[in-house]
């Protein structure tokens, strides 16, 4: 005789403000996010042997000579801020900055939150007089750069914190509640950091049937959370840990040609490497 009863309950709130303005030539784009999230689950579990009757079968467990009962509960919160400020002027400069803060409940104090900035800058040659003699040809030319940061909370509810289970022990031949402890704490585990240069150019020609995007990037990950052997003396064999980089170098193009474009038919080629 069993019964089992799961519950999930996950709430989000989001909150969004834009502002925009137009000072002439000049273009801004201001834009404020606030967002909360939780997610818990919770579990109980009841069992019996030995039923005195079945008459309401796992209703009532008491009709059980044996029973045994069990429960879980996990709560995890997130809260993140973000304030970002895009700029143009005249179609032709362009730039967005990024502040982004986050915080994880998974992390302890002092570890739980992670700012994360990131900046972006473009140029449309195009637009420029001096580009003018060329314009027969080249529709579009665009270059841009750009740095980011982000992180990474992906570990297990309560990992960073020193977990214990239930561990009985016989003392005087009378069984005396314990506990064990099955995790080790790391009070320092904070966030992974994940750190993205780009650049890149859009070339558009031929009234833009004819398309080039390359781009190129550099990325750093730092502060890697990974599991790291431990003396058996703490009476554990690992212990999750911010440890280790990794960097990774990559170059992307994409061309894309309009071959044949008209009202009842249209044919185009894309090329990615």
């Amino acid at each position: 005789m069993g019964n089992t009863s799961n519950t999930r309950i996950y709430w989000q709130n989001t909150n969004n403000l834009t502002y925009q303005k137009e000072l002439g030539d000049h273009n801004f784009t201001a834009t404020a996010v606030w967002e909360a999230s939780n997610s818990q689950y919770t579990n109980l579990s009841i069992s019996g042997s030995n039923l005195s009757n079945e008459i309401v079968g796992y209703w009532n467990v008491n009709n059980a000579k044996t029973r045994s009962a069990s429960n879980n509960y996990t709560s995890v919160a997130i809260l993140s801020g973000i304030a970002r400020l895009n700029y143009s002027y005249k179609g032709k400069y362009m730039l967005t900055g990024t502040i982004r803060a986050d915080g994880a409940s998974k992390f302890q104090k002092g570890n739980k939150w992670g700012y994360f900035p990131s900046v972006s800058l473009g140029w449309r040659i195009s637009e420029e007089s001096f580009f003018t003699p060329v314009k027969k040809i080249i529709d579009e030319l665009k270059i841009r750069a750009s740095f980011g940061a982000s992180g990474n909370k992906n570990i297990g509810n309560y990992q960073a914190f020193g977990l214990l289970s239930q561990s009985n022990a016989v003392i005087n031949n009378k069984v005396t509640p314990g506990y064990t402890q099955i995790s080790s704490e790391n009070k320092d585990l904070g966030w992974e950091r994940t750190y993205q240069y780009n650049g890149g150019f859009d070339l558009g020609m031929f009234n833009n049937r004819l398309r080039i995007n390359l781009d190129a990037y550099y990325t750093i990950t730092d502060k890697l959370l990974l599991e790291r052997e431990i003396s058996s003396m703490t009476g554990q064999t690992n212990q999750l840990v911010n440890m280790g980089k990794m960097s990774n170098t990559g170059y992307e193009i994409e061309i894309t040609t309009q071959n044949i474009q008209t009202k009842d038919f249209s044919w185009s080629t894309s090329l990615n490497i």
